[in-house]
């Protein structure tokens, strides 16, 4: 009878594995044309996935900006300049090409 760690060990089990490593690629790939496509519809354009990551980008310093936390005037000024900069980044990605 084989235990449980046997079989965790057992050298099939192992090569039936998939690397993480090209599965996770693919899938945080898909994700991000995914998260693309969803802020494409919100702001009625079409959005490159980088231009989505920027817009993430920006609403992860806003959320950081906001936390209802007591923190040191230093640590907001810190937040305030990322959010500013990420704002900065994303109207700079976000503006359409000159003709």
């Amino acid at each position: 009878m084989m235990t449980k760690k046997d079989m965790l060990l057992e050298p099939a089990g192992l090569a039936a594995r998939k690397p993480a490593g090209a599965a996770g690629r693919l899938s945080a790939g898909a994700a991000l044309r995914g998260l693309a496509r969803l802020y494409g519809n919100l702001l009625e354009r079409e959005i490159t996935p980088r231009q989505a990551l920027h817009l993430l980008h920006v609403q992860a310093a806003g959320a950081a900006l906001a936390l209802p936390f007591a923190v040191h005037a230093g640590l907001l000024a810190l937040a305030l300049c990322w959010l500013a900069l990420a704002a900065w980044q994303c109207r700079r990605s976000l503006r359409a090409p000159r003709a």
